[in-house]
């Protein structure tokens, strides 16, 4: 059949243009970031300075179900941490417990559950750094161990200082580096020989502005998961116990602790269910 004739002046249709298939949205790539391993169990934190490691000072009692009980971090059972030369009773364990914003830790302590916080001021240091020019004036308060995190205290940075797993270990609330002020020597091939936390070695850590002389930087180390005085605590009648040692820092199982039958019988190690009496539980 013949095609009918255009009329004068008519034009050709032209071909509808035909789109090509879209293609479908391409499926977003989710790519599975590993957790840091430093969040996945216990750490020592060491400092860079001194091989010094942080160490919980404060009560036994472990606080994670009773946290806010205290209600602040000036009473008599926030004690300021200190560095010490051993893991003693695991008291330098520590967890770094990630939190809803990007970056942001608890620092918890594996021995009592309780956080460090940061007691300075409320001023943000982190544009004016080294104006206080060292860590022995009035803005250097003593970190302490709290059972919660008031008013955003407990919240810190891990920010890497050029070394693998170093770091300088910052407060969210005011910028300002944890601190060390032990002496100078270095205790790595000497652990155990101060046999405590409470002698003149062991200087509580504080807060500072700026990294003086390296001794804002703290390394992490890989810490022991299990608590390692938990079998050395046996139930024991008091009409058996040994009588304990007087001495501050003195030998044997019981150092860091001073004095008489009361303290000796009443440590109760954490994870252990509270005796009837004190008098229940000693060490071997």
């Amino acid at each position: 059949m013949p095609l009918p004739s255009l009329a004068s002046g008519e034009k050709p249709l032209a071909p509808a243009a035909v789109k090509p298939p879209s293609a479908a949205p391409a499926a977003p790539v989710m790519v599975k970031v590993a957790a840091p391993w430093y969040t996945q169990g216990t750490v020592l934190i060491e400092s860079v300075v001194n091989e010094r490691w942080l160490l919980e000072a404060g009560p036994d009692r472990r606080v994670g179900k009773i946290r806010g009980q205290e209600g602040g971090w000036t009473g008599h059972n926030c004690k300021p941490v200190v560095s010490a030369d051993d893991n003693y009773y695991d008291r330098a364990m520590w967890k770094i417990v990630p939190t809803d914003s990007d970056g942001v830790v608890l620092i918890e302590s594996f021995a009592t559950e309780r956080y460090l916080l940061e007691a300075g001021p409320d001023g943000k240091v982190g544009s004016i750094r080294g104006r206080e020019g060292g860590w022995i004036g009035q803005n250097n308060k003593p970190v302490v161990s709290a059972d919660n995190n008031y008013y955003d205290r407990a919240l810190w940075k891990l920010v890497p200082s050029g070394s693998p797993n170093e770091f300088f270990i910052v407060s969210v609330v005011n910028e300002r580096y944890l601190f060390e002020t032990g002496p100078d020597r270095r205790v790595g091939n000497v652990r155990g020989l101060e046999e405590g936390w409470i002698g003149q070695n062991s200087k509580p850590v504080v807060s500072a502005d700026d990294n003086y002389y390296d001794r804002a930087r703290w390394k992490l180390l890989p810490g022991d998961h299990t608590p390692a005085p938990e079998k050395s605590l046996v139930p024991v009648p008091i009409s058996q116990a040994p009588d304990p040692p007087n001495a501050v820092g003195s030998t044997g199982s019981t150092s860091g602790f001073v004095g008489g039958r009361d303290i000796w019988n009443a440590f109760i190690l954490e994870g252990q269910p509270e005796p009837a009496s004190p008098d229940l539980f000693i060490f071997r």
